[in-house]
């Protein structure tokens, strides 16, 4: 059953399309270990991608409980410019380059944001 799924398992449910599958996998995973941020960050990125808005809050999460993991912050920044939010995007892509000047997928979203707003 679900309760014996491990992360890869439900990523790999996940990137198969999977969606209902992957999310009841990291609802268990979650409800496991409330602070397993990478449960929790792939939770609310499954649930954004079929639509439930709640996805939101575990995104949050997983940064609250990671705050310097850039993969987080990127992948939801990412979602969001995918679903239009491009304000939200360009927030988080900012959030993310001043923390991390390094990081040049933050860069280009950031600049790409930025172009579609028309800010540029």
């Amino acid at each position: 059953m679900m309760d014996l799924m491990n992360l890869q398992d439900a990523q790999s449910l996940h990137q198969s399309g999977d969606l209902q599958g992957a999310i009841a996998a990291y609802e268990s995973l979650v409800k496991a270990n409330k602070n397993d941020a990478a449960a929790t960050h792939f939770l609310g990125m499954a649930k954004l991608q079929a639509g439930d808005t709640s996805g939101d809050t575990h995104l949050q999460r997983a940064i609250e409980l990671e705050p310097e993991n850039e993969l987080f912050q990127t992948n939801y920044a990412n979602l969001k410019a995918q679903m239009g939010d491009l304000k939200t995007a360009y927030a988080l892509f900012e959030a993310t380059t001043q923390k991390s000047p390094q990081n040049l997928l933050a860069q280009e979203g950031a600049g790409q944001c930025a172009m579609r707003l028309g800010n540029m």
